[in-house]
Formats: structure tokens, C-alpha cells, sequence
């Protein structure tokens, strides 16, 4: 004999299933900008000043202008050789339309410890707290390595390679013309939902909590009425 599943059952389920929610994938990071450039020589972050003039050395960095607009959430700078063991800040900031050079405050800030690096493999610097980067606009990410007590220390060596985009920065006193070093922009280019907006125009009125409330209630019911709706038509299905 066939069995009828009750609508009402179904409608409740349905109903539950809508009102849990489902939580939206989040989109994967996108490649932005890419600098792959044939070696002609090796680009080194290094520092040649005393700790007391120059305790962090911004000795090289790129320029980068962004394609797409979102959050900058992680670059990769592939390296010929590391040397030294020690942290590498990473930093991004906004560039000075004249001059080329970072200005203000970096806009990004992440260490990647002396563990994490590999000689001769890429470095990929994940941002914890991601730049808000704007498509057409000009950046620069640099790399910095502490000082230490020697007068002079070669911390890493960078493929460098003829660029006629992205530029070369040294110290913030120096624009390579010609040549430029690797690296790879990722972007995050999905909105970002404001959740606050949501709930502080609800909160107001006391609406937010009577709607969850009232689907939550609503919700219970139909269950209820769903779960009855089965048991009676079990018991007519047994009786015939």
C-alpha cells in the first residue's frame, strides 16, 4: 500500500531548514597583479647603516599599481637565496603621487618568522588585517629586516629583471628606471556585509528580537503540527 508523506510535515522541514540559514561560501582571493621577470642579476634586502640611525631598513620593496579594487589579503615575492635568520616585516603603504615613494603610515603590516623562510623558495605573506586597495591606484609593499650588530648584513637575495611597470624601491631614496623584482598581488574582491547595520536598525525598535522570536515559535509549531499530521496518518494507514 503506498504511503502519502503529509504536506504539512514537509512545509514544516522546509520551514525549519529556511529558517536555520545557511552560511555563504566566502570567495577565494583572486590574482591581481603579476611580475614575473627574467633574472639579470640579484636584488638583496640588506642593510648598510648603523642600528642607531636606521633601526628597521626599508631596503627594498616594489612599486605595484592595483587592477582590482577589495582587500589586499597576501603577496608572494619568490627568492634566490636567504641568509639570515631573522623576522621579515612586510609592508604595505600608500604611494606618493611626485615621488614614487611610500607615504603616511603602512595601510598593512605582517612579520613572517625566520622559521617560515626558505632559501630559495617563495615567500607568501598573508595580511591578518588586509589593505583596502582601489583598482587603478598606485602602492608599495616593502621588506624589512632588523638590524644587526654588523656594520652591513645581506639578509635576502631577490630576482631582479628588466620592468617597464613596477619599480624597484630602495631605502625610500631611489626609483629603479629599468628594472623591477618578482611577485604576485592577491585581491579579495568580494563586499563586504555590514552585519552592525543590520542589527543596530532592528535593535532600535526591539524588531530584531521579536523576529527571531516569532520564527522561532512559528517554526516549533509546525513541527509540532507536522509531527501530529504523520502520527494520524500512520494510524488511518494501519486501520485500512
Amino acid at each position: 500500500m503506498e504511503k502519502k508523506f503529509a504536506p504539512l510535515a514537509a512545509l514544516a522541514i522546509t520551514f525549519a531548514l529556511v529558517c536555520a540559514g545557511a552560511s555563504p561560501a566566502l570567495a577565494a582571493p583572486v590574482v591581481d597583479q603579476t611580475q614575473t621577470l627574467t633574472a639579470a642579476g640579484e636584488a638583496a634586502v640588506s642593510c648598510f647603516i648603523d642600528m642607531s640611525s636606521d633601526p628597521q631598513c626599508q631596503e627594498l620593496g616594489s612599486t605595484f599599481t592595483a587592477g582590482i579594487s577589495g582587500r589586499l589579503t597576501s603577496i608572494d615575492v619568490p627568492t634566490i637565496r636567504y641568509t639570515t635568520p631573522a623576522d621579515l616585516t612586510v609592508k604595505v603603504w600608500n604611494v606618493d603621487a611626485v615621488t614614487g615613494f611610500p607615504t603616511g603610515s603602512a595601510i598593512a603590516t605582517q612579520v613572517i618568522p625566520a622559521a617560515s623562510l626558505v632559501s630559495g623558495g617563495t615567500i607568501s605573506v598573508a595580511f591578518s588585517t588586509p589593505a583596502t586597495v582601489v583598482a587603478g591606484t598606485g602602492y608599495v609593499f616593502t621588506l624589512e629586516f632588523p638590524l644587526s650588530s654588523a656594520s652591513s648584513s645581506t639578509g635576502m637575495l631577490l630576482a631582479l629583471g628588466f620592468s617597464p611597470a613596477d619599480k624597484r624601491l630602495a631605502r625610500f631614496s631611489s626609483i629603479d628606471p629599468d628594472y623591477g623584482i618578482s611577485f604576485t598581488t592577491f585581491v579579495d574582491d568580494a563586499p563586504v556585509k555590514d552585519a552592525s547595520s543590520d542589527s543596530s536598525s532592528l535593535a532600535d525598535t526591539g524588531t530584531n528580537t521579536s523576529v527571531k522570536a516569532g520564527s522561532i515559535a512559528l517554526g516549533a509549531g509546525l513541527l509540532m503540527a507536522g509531527a501530529l499530521a504523520v502520527t494520524v496518518t500512520r494510524r488511518r494507514l494501519a486501520r485500512s
